[in-house]
């Protein structure tokens, strides 16, 4: 891969490629990064100033239609200036831009309960369904050391307004006309389904715990049991071979779908790497498995998961696999992507390795794609 920065230096924190074009959100804003030029576009920022005392954090931008237009979103936690009487209102604000320009088209605040004033708070555009123009927001905080406050909404883009709001509810995956996520008591994590256009909730799984997107019709759910649901129905898919795999439930696993057939899980190991298993995206049966002691075949660290391809670092260095056999795709591509199109990679500049903590912290530099 031939390398590419923004202005011969670091890239913005980029946290979604759309084709040729990157976008970053963060304190500043919702910013296009045109990768073909090195440009990166002035940010469409968002009305309010920072919330609280604490640190926060912005998800990934979201694809999305507003008013007929092709649109990027991102969701900030801000707190509105209060004026007389009126207080300051903490708020999980939307800003949208237009995805060919990076203009902003409009910004919807929508208010937030006192504990989004916390020591930690995040905001997160979780995505559209079927109807490209609601969009699915979750706000998350946490108010004391075992305990997270958490809500989510349903905002018609084309209306700019909430349409539906589920208190409690964490959501995680937009799939067709279904959201799919967790709400934690007192007691025990559940998961929970609610239908997009209005909130309803569709159907509930009492083995609640971070849910994945695992196909077009599928999610994965880290429980006290790892196991696989129906974004429709909430169906349990049971899975071939289950009882080989280790499934320690002390530590959960984190799955990537590649938006085509395949997904790919994995966990920490004790010994510092993962553990890799990969299942097909329709039926959740295994297809392979790393580390593969019969093929004296080491784990890997993921990076990124897309069309068919499964990227990471092993000790000799970044590997390109493929998502359906597990087969060596590429020994030596020279860098281990975050983020992953037809055109580009985003990852650590050259010979640099990424932050073990949150490898987006890490300087990034566009690498573009060579076959």
């Amino acid at each position: 891969m031939a390398v590419l920065s923004a202005h011969g230096g670091p890239l913005p924190i980029l946290r979604l490629l759309d084709g040729q074009v990157g976008w970053a959100a963060g304190p500043g804003g919702l910013a296009r990064v045109d990768l073909s030029s090195a440009t990166v576009g002035s940010p469409a920022a968002p009305t309010g100033g920072a919330v609280g005392s604490g640190s926060v954090s912005v998800g990934a931008p979201i694809i999305a239609r507003a008013g007929g237009r092709r649109a990027v979103i991102a969701v900030f936690p801000v707190e509105l200036s209060g004026s007389g009487a009126t207080p300051r209102q903490p708020v999980a604000e939307l800003v949208a831009a237009d995805a060919g320009t990076g203009e902003r088209l409009f910004t919807l605040a929508v208010p937030l309960a006192d504990w989004a004033r916390t020591s930690w708070m995040e905001t997160t555009a979780v995505g559209v369904g079927t109807n490209p123009a609601i969009a699915v927001v979750t706000a998350r905080g946490v108010v004391a050391p075992d305990t997270v406050q958490q809500v989510s909404f349903g905002v018609d883009l084309d209306r700019r307004e909430v349409v539906w709001t589920a208190p409690g509810l964490a959501l995680d995956v937009v799939a067709g006309d279904t959201a799919v996520g967790s709400v934690t008591d007192d007691v025990a994590t559940t998961v929970r389904a609610v239908t997009v256009a209005d909130g309803a909730t569709r159907w509930t799984d009492p083995d609640g715990g971070p849910v994945h997107k695992a196909g077009d019709g599928l999610v994965a759910v880290s429980g006290k049991i790892f196991h696989f649901l129906t974004t429709a129905e909430g169906r349990r898919v049971e899975y071939v071979e289950r009882a080989r795999l280790p499934l320690d439930e002390s530590v959960r696993f984190t799955c990537r779908y590649d938006e085509r057939e395949t997904t790919v899980c994995s966990r920490p190991t004790a010994a510092g790497g993962e553990y890799v298993v990969a299942f097909d995206s329709t039926t959740a049966n295994p297809l392979w498995r790393l580390p593969d002691g019969a093929d004296n075949r080491v784990a890997l660290k993921i990076t990124a998961v897309w069309h068919s391809a499964v990227y990471g670092t092993t000790p000799n260095g970044p590997v390109v696999l493929d998502a359906r056999t597990g087969a060596r795709r590429n020994a030596a591509p020279g860098v281990a992507p975050l983020l992953v199109s037809a055109y580009y990679g985003i990852g650590s500049a050259p010979g640099k390795t990424s932050d073990p903590v949150d490898p987006f912290q890490s300087e990034l530099h566009a690498h573009a794609a060579t076959g």
